[in-house]
């Protein structure tokens, strides 16, 4: 998941968004697959990675896109 997710937001778009990189980053810096693959923290980790693909699969479609409105890191 993670992988695919990383190569989509690199040949999306020459530079993808600065979101896009964050919700990228917090896809992959996390132990979401481990969770998910062990299956010891119920629906949660799924639900927590399922969410940060939805906003980059967001973001690489509208580059523009506020990053505030998603409240990771607004202010980098």
């Amino acid at each position: 998941m993670q992988r695919a997710a990383e190569l989509r937001a690199l040949t999306a778009h020459l530079r993808p968004s600065d979101r896009a990189l964050r919700e990228l980053i917090a896809l992959q810096s996390s132990d979401w697959a481990f969770l998910i693959a062990a299956g010891t923290a119920g629906p949660y980790p799924r639900e927590r990675a399922d969410g940060h693909m939805a906003a980059l699969d967001e973001a690489l479609a509208d580059p523009s896109m506020d990053p505030s409105l998603r409240h990771l890191a607004p202010w980098i």
